[in-house]
């Protein structure tokens, strides 16, 4: 299929060089074009709109476009997405469609995730509110009294770890349980003033207060107290020593979840490297807890991606080296970074050290789920599934090391690059680079893979689709040792 991406791409851009779902369903109305071709390529097309759908958990999009293609290994994806995320309406779509569920496990569906993933929404005037028409309907399917149904989904979310204090609230008070209600409403409120808004002065009093010279902010943040997604960062001065104040940012990318929060504070509490950036314990500024991080001096690898600015060779070959190891010891830690790339990687010209951990999770089981990564990093297994395995950070090491060698994402044909982004970063990301990591090869074209097959190889591996066939990190760097 990866001709057809490449044809559905160019189509799209003909079309509308802005890079959005919109810009992609262009393709099918383009009538001696789509209507033309045979139904086994017009198959091609849906499966290729279904999959940019199902990348960005467009869930009803994706199964639209795969009931249209007939196919059911993607659709089966979709349904047990839709189950993990609560999606009531097109379970029951896709089970009246074929798909199989026996009785117990639907009710446990209905009860686990379909209630507390309801859809909830936000008003800037009127607050938090959320989708009555589903919940009834849900609790009608269920066959139990509002008040049992209710507060034995907010019992559940409370034992499985929930953090989402709004969603427990609204549905305490739908319960009509008192005993809830005045549980999370103490919380609820605690976190309507939770002081973001006025955290650069407050970071600034504790400098003075505790004879630390406040330099600067390294990173601003929104002023949402509830469900934040931008993390504070603070630079400042311990006598003669540089520290990094980072505010533990519980991140969720969308309040209608109950998933996505981070163990940043609890994976750097367990690791001990030289490559991985030094925890020096946790601080409270006005009830917002804030890392304690040692200062890294250098850039980050984001210059060294350019391809007017590539590193030599050799020094490439050192940093991969260095993060592989760094990846073999946070998998014996039962990590899983799920976001190695440029960004996050700090150099000085002799050293690497891999930060930022706000997405990385402790796995439980052979793989975590996860909505967070990093569009151009994005492995196969998570467009498609959303899960993570340890393999999965040894397809991001290979997008990072390939950029580093080439200057250019291994998967995109750059003159499909230039589409403009629409008002959504992630949509537009995800059809520049998801798509073809997806469907395509990676481009062994570039001169630097013509002279050192080897590299090449070892890169084909890395970014296998096939996340059981990639190497280990230790054989990684083991072979890049030798060259």
């Amino acid at each position: 299929m990866a001709l057809m991406v490449d044809q559905i791409l160019a189509a799209a851009y003909r079309e509308s060089n802005v890079a959005s779902l919109d810009s992609l369903k262009k393709v099918i109305e383009i009538k001696d074009g789509f209507q033309n071709l045979s139904r086994e390529k017009q198959n091609e097309v849906f499966d290729v709109l279904g999959l940019a759908h199902l990348a960005l958990l467009k869930l009803d999009g994706a199964a639209g476009y795969f009931l249209q293609s007939g196919n059911d290994v993607y659709l089966q994806n979709v349904f047990e997405l839709a189950l993990r995320h609560g999606k009531y309406f097109l379970v029951k779509l896709l089970i009246d469609c074929g798909m199989k569920i026996g009785d117990k496990e639907y009710l446990r569906f209905l009860k686990e995730k379909a209630i507390p993933y309801v859809s909830m929404y936000r008003d800037p005037k009127e607050g938090f509110s959320i989708d009555e028409k589903t919940l009834y309907a849900i609790i009608a399917d269920i066959g139990e009294t509002p008040e049992k149904a209710l507060s034995e989904a907010v019992e559940f979310m409370e034992k499985s770890g929930s953090m989402n204090v709004v969603k427990k609230f609204i549905l305490a008070h739908y319960a009509k349980n008192p005993l809830l209600v005045q549980r999370y409403e103490k919380e609820f409120n605690e976190k309507a003033f939770g002081g973001r808004a006025n955290i650069s002065a407050v970071s600034a009093k504790y400098c003075q207060d505790n004879s630390l010279g406040f330099v600067r902010s390294l990173q601003a943040s929104d002023q949402d107290n509830y469900f934040p997604s931008v993390a504070h960062i603070f630079l400042v001065k311990q006598s003669s020593k540089k520290l990094v104040f980072k505010e533990n940012l519980r991140l969720h990318q969308d309040y209608s979840r109950l998933g996505g929060y981070s163990m940043e504070k609890e994976i750097l509490e367990i690791v001990q490297h030289e490559n991985i950036v030094k925890y020096l314990g946790s601080i409270k500024m006005d009830n917002i807890e804030f890392l304690v991080l040692d200062f890294m001096p250098g850039m980050t690898l984001e210059r060294c991606v350019r391809p007017d600015n590539l590193l030599p060779t050799g020094k490439v070959i050192e940093i991969i080296i260095t993060l592989a190891e760094v990846i073999d010891y946070l998998h014996q830690n039962r990590i899983i970074s799920m976001d190695v790339k440029d960004k996050n990687v700090m150099y000085d010209g002799s050293k690497a050290i891999l930060f930022d951990f706000g997405v990385s999770q402790i796995a439980t089981k052979p793989y975590i789920t996860s909505l967070l990564t990093t569009p151009e990093y994005t492995a196969p297994e998570m467009a498609l599934t959303f899960k993570a395995y340890p393999q999965t950070d040894v397809f991001q090491l290979g997008v990072l090391f390939y950029k580093l060698l080439v200057g250019k994402n291994p998967f995109v044909r750059y003159d499909l690059c230039d589409f403009a982004e629409s008002e959504d970063y992630r949509e537009s990301a995800i059809i520049k680079f998801v798509l073809p990591a997806l469907l395509r090869d990676f481009d062994r074209s570039p001169k630097i893979l013509q002279e050192n097959p080897r590299i090449a190889d070892l890169l084909s591996n890395m970014l296998q689709k096939n996340y059981e066939k990639r190497p280990e990190p230790k054989e990684i760097a083991e072979k890049l040792r030798r060259l």
